[in-house]
């Protein structure tokens, strides 16, 4: 099994391109800039062409990328076999891509924060992958609708520890009570109504 990946702050470089919508019309209020300013909640938006939106990235000059994630998105809302595309290229023209790697898109499904289950790409193992432009295809497979993409992260280098370890989680089935006796000494109890939340993790 493959150690831990993990990534730096540092290695998320999406901010230092100028992005740009290349397929679709952004929405007012959901710039391209979105992609990139670390808050899913605040997404980029496109009124797609029938079905498909794209972004470019441009870096000015060639840069490798590791690993890229979508996150909050809205494909696959309907299950119908959305296709999601990174692709590279010297120049911004993309008829025939030098570089080009599909997602694997699974049926949406919201999580309890109520944003989509993530979805990344790993090509560090792929050669060539520094380019200068880079665009992100997205195609929802309904012929028309908005495209929605919370941030999208592009790490120039991917990390993994030295020593690999085992993670769990548990999830009680009781909740937090609160208990407040009044000056009276009536005791009243209050369900917070959170489930009590554990991480293990062991080297």
């Amino acid at each position: 099994m493959a150690n831990l990946i993990y990534a730096k702050p540092s290695d998320n470089v999406t901010s230092a391109a100028t992005i740009a919508a290349q397929t679709g019309s952004v929405i007012s209020g959901y710039p391209a800039a979105n992609l990139a300013n670390l808050d899913p909640s605040n997404p980029a938006k496109l009124t797609s062409v029938s079905g498909v939106g794209a972004w470019t990235f441009d870096f000015g000059s060639a840069r490798s990328i590791d690993l890229v994630a979508i996150i909050g998105h809205t494909l696959n809302k309907t299950g119908s076999g959305a296709i999601a595309k990174l692709e590279g290229n010297a120049t911004n023209s993309w008829g025939a891509p030098t570089f080009s790697q599909s997602f694997v898109v699974p049926v949406f499904s919201l999580i309890e924060d109520g944003y989509s289950a993530n979805i990344w790409l790993d090509f560090s193992g792929i050669s060539p992958r520094s380019f200068r432009w880079w665009r992100l295809y997205l195609d929802n497979n309904l012929g028309s609708g908005d495209i929605i993409v919370g941030e999208f992260v592009m790490i120039a280098t991917k990390r993994s520890l030295t020593s690999n370890f085992e993670s769990g989680a548990i999830e009680q089935d009781d909740r937090i009570d609160i208990e407040h006796e009044t000056s009276g000494g009536v005791v009243r109890l209050y369900d917070r109504g959170v489930r009590m939340r554990r991480a293990s993790y062991t080297l």
